[in-house]
């Protein structure tokens, strides 16, 4: 459904307003609303005291604990790697023993499916950091019996269980601990087995276990690892697991070009023997030149440019910036501190919290370790005394994956500086183990390079047109040398640049960003698209490196510490210590270069497009997959590709902190979302005046916006007829009042995650909604007109509810319309401004307030007015209030969703290197050296292994499920909520020169106004 529909039924159905008045219409019956003047504001009454937010349900279900024992038989037992393997059988009965309050699974009747998929974490003594589970309700055929007509063996309830081997034989007394969902506890059972040292050794465990663990690791949640366990699984047990692993994944090799992150079922397929990983090793034999690039026009900028007739203010670091790199400058140090302070205090733990993965990357850290640059406070006092201004610099926008980073320093002092800076390289090094340096040359120019021995460190340094120039990359050092000596064009000759600069002069900004039209060709080139997508393939390459080491550890008790051993177990092969193109991937896990490396990078850190070599033949899929991206590409950017410019300044006050941001994208290509929310509310201007409490959504209304035609239309479908609608004024806007019965309604819903009560109560899926302080309102032209309309809706939906005259607020009539059977209630008022709807009076009068106080209210505006907007965003709110609390419970609830993964990755860590479950700098540096990133739990935590499995800190696990207070103290949410007053975004498309050209040119503008209190921002364990 296209975005308008969506908006205008909205607005239609939630205003009541889609009519004008009909000529033979009657006038207004009595309940219905009068215009009421403000002249004399009536006297606010004196209202009671908002209630209190009800409190979520916290607290800890306490698993089941079986006070007696069972006893189990040992079947077969094993010595292997250190450990002694046993395989035990569970008694009869022992289930009615474990789960004694589920009965409704039909655990005891003919369908015990649901039992197989039950998680049984076992505590061994002397073992707790291996990997020790019960497989329940399974059937382990060998061979032979799958190919018997007598078919499988009964299923049994089977532990699988590693000691050392110093107790091998001896009596067993562990635990089991049951894991069933996150809302129904489970139960702890201790199991003795007797000794069993007179049972000979079994020669066939081995291949049994392998058995075992595939299927213990078939019910966990699907990842990457999953996938690849379950085929190399497959080989280590000679092709007997024949029911274990799903069909073959199949990826688009397409998919693999675009420009997004969202990989993650690529990843998932890369890491099979899929199709899709053995089209990486095809020949190239197709030259690249055969490749088109998107077709696209460009504005004629300089012609827009003398149009605007404003001047371009100076950018002398964009003289040596080549020019298809983006460029962000400082216009000096503090500026630059002050910005990154902002970064960390809220930006970064915002983030975070939006992005569901909830994962650490470490971005900053890491290219702050490359470039061999430290911010400390020694640096923040010295560096305005060093350096007078600088910029940050690149040539892709893959910062994730691995990205080239240059920075451009106008030293004060070009000794002090550099000083400076050798201290600070030596000093970042240091745990890394030292730094070594030699001098090379670079397009005939000096560079002095510097290394740690694991590479964490690699900065390249050179002096380049008067600055000090300092770079992660050879490639992108030696194109900015090129630059300044002519051999590229650079930035600050680009026509869009230009102009951009020229376009918003006046707006002031501590920081300007831009990415212009050749920044952007060269990200959608043949050269960028077909690399980037080689280094998805070398880095799943790498993964399954990763993903075999970890393997290795949970088959074995013991991490892997080479890829030699990795080759010589069942797990992987020489092969595949190879990438598609024969490049060599090593592993180590005993020094500080951990996990898979070769030339294409780390999974944490890949090596940058501009350093490796340009590829000139392609095969025949890769080409496919271009000219499949070439047209999904064009078909959205067809006009443009929208250089973009950002402003950013922080400005301090006693009160807090402000941080303003203005975006400006020019040109708006066809057929966006950017240019729908354009049509929607057409040419019309709002000025959105103070910040509203709560939030509020607000729309301009145009004479000509597409938004008051499909209105109109909306009459149709409602009245039978179509009306005008010219009373209704140049706004319109919904929003939520910052108000407890927001959150109060909210606990009734399962948009929030709170403990299952005793006598949990039953509600209607969306009856809560009707609680909510939800408000919609238009301006008003034409009150006269307003009211005839109203009477109009009247007549033709009379049948809708009972219609009746509420009690009035302030000498305001008001009308309620009440559903029957739906427990519902609609309430408007029509003052001589708005015309108001609501689910709830206290939303109603609120707005009253508004208009009888004559506190300020959007106008309609013009686009000379700075501040005015085409749509405006408001949040703005109390820490404990209505809206942060209701926030705060339905973005953990979200975060919730995305637990399960982290909770695998967590796992695969733990069972595969031990030790990170006990060192949390092992856990940090493992996850990154293996995984390309930390996982941490919904509240930024790492996870723990206790005896009852990987848990969460806070919020235990399935065994023993918490729901804590929210926000969790020192959370990404606490940090950001507990100082956040108030965001505001406003966008507008506003128009630009032609420059001659006969298509309309149209611009995105979007400022941002963020405020918060002074009060320092808590910490997170990170």
């Amino acid at each position: 459904m296209r975005l308008t529909n969506r908006i205008g039924t909205w607005l239609a159905c939630t205003a009541l307003a889609c009519g004008a008045p009909s000529p033979k219409a009657e006038s207004p019956e009595r309940d219905d609303p009068k215009p009421t003047s403000t002249a004399t504001a009536p006297v606010a009454p004196v209202t009671p005291p908002p209630p209190s937010i009800v409190q979520l349900r916290t607290g800890r279900i306490d698993p089941l604990e079986i006070k007696e024992p069972v006893t189990g038989t040992v079947e077969a037992h094993a010595v292997r790697d250190g450990w002694e393997l046993v395989v035990a059988q569970l008694p009869a009965g022992w289930r009615s023993t474990a789960f004694p309050n589920h009965e409704d699974h039909d655990l005891w009747g003919g369908n015990e499916q649901w039992l197989s998929q039950v998680i049984v974490h076992v505590a061994v003594p002397g073992a707790e950091a291996a990997l020790n589970f019960a497989l329940l309700n399974d059937s382990d055929p060998t061979p032979q019996q799958m190919k018997s007509s007598v078919g499988p063996p009964p299923p049994k309830d089977l532990l699988w269980l590693k000691r050392p081997v110093a107790s091998a034989g001896r009596p067993l007394d562990v635990t089991l601990y049951t894991s069933i969902s996150s809302r129904t506890p489970g139960s702890i059972v201790r199991v003795q087995l007797p000794a069993y040292d007179q049972l000979p050794s079994a020669t066939d465990l081995d291949v049994r276990y392998t058995r075992a663990l595939a299927r213990y690791i078939q019910n966990l949640p699907d990842s990457p690892f999953r996938s690849f366990a379950l085929t190399s699984l497959r080989r280590a047990a000679r092709g007997t697991l024949p029911d274990v692993l799903e069909p073959e994944r199949y990826g688009a090799w397409e998919d693999l070009m675009d420009l997004g992150t969202g990989r993650r079922s690529i990843d998932l397929a890369l890491q099979t023997n899929s199709p899709l990983r053995a089209r990486a090793t095809e020949r190239p034999t197709i030259p690249i030149s055969k490749l088109k690039p998107p077709e696209l026009n460009i504005p004629p900028y300089e012609q827009m440019l003398a149009q605007l007739g404003t001047a371009v203010p100076a950018e002398p670091l964009a003289n040596t910036t080549p020019a298809d790199f983006y460029f962000a400058r400082s216009k000096n140090i503090e500026a630059l501190f002050d910005v990154l302070d902002e970064v960390d205090s809220w930006v970064t733990p915002a983030v975070h919290v939006l992005d569901t993965k909830m994962q650490r990357l470490d971005l900053a850290a890491r290219y702050q370790t490359q470039l061999g640059l430290r911010r400390t406070e020694l640096s923040r006092r010295l560096g305005p005394e060093l350096i007078s201004e600088l910029a940050v610099i690149g040539s892709d926008p893959f910062m994730r994956d691995g990205s080239d980073v240059t920075v451009l320093f106008r030293p004060r002092s070009d000794t002090a500086l550099a000083t400076a800076l050798t201290a600070t390289v030596q000093l970042t090094a240091r745990p890394h183990g030292g730094i070594e340096s030699k001098e090379l040359r670079a397009a005939g120019h000096p560079v002095v390079f510097s290394w740690s021995p694991n590479r964490a460190v690699a900065q390249y340094k050179a002096n380049v047109a008067g600055l000090l120039v300092v770079s992660n990359s050879l490639g992108a050092i030696t194109r900015v040398i090129e630059t300044s000596q002519g051999k590229h064009p650079a930035l600050s000759s680009e026509p869009d640049f230009r102009y951009m600069l020229a376009r918003d002069a006046t707006v002031p900004a501590d920081v300007l960003a831009f990415a212009g039209d050749r920044f952007m060709q060269s990200a959608v080139s043949p050269i960028s698209r077909v690399l980037d997508a080689r280094r998805q393939v070398a880095k799943s390459e790498l993964l399954r490196v990763s993903h075999a080491a970890l393997l290795f550890g949970w088959l074995h008790g013991n991490p892997a510490t080479s890829g030699e051993q990795l080759v010589k177990s069942v797990v992987f092969s020489e092969a595949e210590m190879r990438h598609f193109d024969r490049e060599r991937i090593t592993f180590d896990s005993g020094s500080t270069r951990i996990g898979p490396r070769s030339a294409w990078g780390s999974p944490a850190s890949l090596t940058p497009l501009i350093d490796l070599a340009a590829p000139t033949r392609v095969t025949t899929t890769e080409k496919s997959a271009y000219e499949a991206f070439v047209r999904r590409y064009q078909g959205v950017w067809a006009e443009a590709l929208d250089p973009i410019a950002l402003r950013v300044r922080i400005q301090h006050s006693a009160d807090g902190t402000a941080l303003g941001a203005k975006l400006r994208v020019v040109p708006i290509a066809r057929d966006t979302d950017m240019m729908q929310m354009a049509r929607i509310v057409g040419d019309g201007r709002v000025h959105p005046g103070p910040v509203a409490s709560g939030f509020r959504l607000l729309l301009a209304l145009a004479k000509d916006s597409e938004l008051r035609r499909e209105l109109s239309g909306q009459s149709r479908s409602m009245l039978g007829r179509t009306l005008a609608v010219d009373w209704i004024g140049p706004y319109a806007m919904v929003g939520v009042l910052d108000d407890p019965s927001l959150p109060n309604a909210m606990s009734r819903s399962d948009w929030v995650s709170q403990k299952p009560a005793d006598d949990e109560e039953h509600h209607s899926k969306f009856e809560w909604v009707f609680d909510v302080p939800l408000y919609a309102a238009l301006s008003i032209e034409s009150s006269k007109g307003a009211a005839l309309a109203l009477a109009v809706l009247k007549e033709r939906l009379g049948n809708f509810g009972t219609w009746t005259a509420a009690t009035p607020y302030r000498e305001q009539a008001i009308t309620e319309i009440a559903v029957e059977g739906e427990h519902l209630s609609l309430f408007y008022a029509l003052t001589d401004k708005l015309l108001i709807v609501t689910l709830s009076e206290k939303a109603l009068h609120h707005l009253i307030d508004l208009v009888a106080d004559g506190k300020p209210l959007p106008k309609g505006s013009t686009a000379r007015d700075p501040d005015s907007a085409q749509w405006a965003f408001d949040l703005s709110g109390v820490p404990g209030g209505g809206l942060w609390t209701a926030m705060t419970w339905a973005i953990a609830r979200e975060l919730e969703r995305a637990d399960n993964d982290n909770f695998a990755q967590a796992r695969q860590l733990f069972y595969g290197v031990p030790d990170t479950a006990s060192d949390p700098q092992r856990y940090d540096a493992v996850a990154l050296a293996y995984l390309g990133a930390i996982p941490v739990t919904q509240d930024g935590k790492r996870f723990t292994l206790t005896r009852a499995g990987v848990s969460d800190p806070v919020r235990g696990n399935d065994h023993a499920p918490v729901w804590p207070e929210l926000p969790v103290p020192g959370s990404d949410l606490d940090r950001v909520l507990q100082t956040l007053q108030s965001v505001r975004s406003a966008i507008s498309f506003d128009t630009e020169p032609s420059g001659g050209s006969t298509t309309p040119q149209r611009s995105l503008s979007v400022t941002l106004e963020a405020k918060r209190s002074s009060a320092p921002p808590g910490k997170g364990d990170d």
